[in-house]
């Protein structure tokens, strides 16, 4: 499936693709997005964040200069 071959490309570039994990904030300092923190409190640090909600959705996790808790 183009499913597949998408997420097997996207792990082979070094990404780590995480699902049915309820984003509650995409974290982030003075030089950008750090990581995203989860309902159930895992933190996973990262440069880049990819989100399949909606943009409006997107924007309100997003938590400038928090750290994650």
């Amino acid at each position: 499936s183009l499913f597949k071959i998408l997420r097997q490309r996207f792990e082979a570039l070094g990404g780590q693709l995480l699902t049915r994990r309820r984003v509650t904030a995409i974290t982030t300092d003075a030089d950008g997005v750090t990581g995203v923190t989860t309902a159930n409190g895992e933190h996973f640090e990262a440069r880049t964040v990819v989100s399949d909600a909606a943009p409006a959705v997107t924007l309100s996790l997003i938590k400038i200069g928090r750290a994650h808790v």
